[in-house]
């Protein structure tokens, strides 16, 4: 990923698994050549929480096919769309190699930085595609 080698990272969640309230809680790491996704399961039980082994996810961002942020009143809605529709079968309620993941009001700068870096990266990676393929380089 030219012109940015820092670490970003933009907490989300998943919510409304189950009827019992329960929700995914994560992160978002983006690096210079993957997207980290660390989660867990979190249930709420009368006055405790409770709160499943982490997981995690590591996706090439040459996997990335597009990212989308739509700005909600009180939240944002992050989608990634990937390559393969397995990429995230390991995510609840992904579907079809998609996702959406709820963002909260306080991230959203954050999250549109994520995803100003992640359009320039996809962009620019498939500007070198469309040249190879004019070259006729494999």
């Amino acid at each position: 990923m030219p012109a940015y080698r820092a670490r970003l990272t933009l907490p989300f969640k998943i919510g409304y698994l189950a009827q019992d309230g329960s929700e995914v809680i994560g992160l978002l790491n983006l690096t210079a050549s993957e997207l980290q996704v660390e989660y867990q399961l979190e249930t709420q039980k009368f006055t405790t929480v409770e709160r499943s082994e982490l997981s995690y996810l590591k996706l090439l961002l040459d996997e990335i096919a597009q990212i989308e942020l739509k700005d909600r009143w009180l939240w944002a809605t992050l989608t990634l769309q990937m390559r393969h529709i397995d990429a995230l079968e390991s995510l609840p309620k992904s579907r079809q190699g998609r996702i959406s993941l709820t963002i909260g009001r306080g991230d959203r700068e954050i999250a549109k930085q994520f995803v100003r870096i992640l359009s320039q990266y996809l962009a620019e990676h498939d500007l070198e595609q469309l040249e190879r393929d004019l070259r006729g380089d494999e």
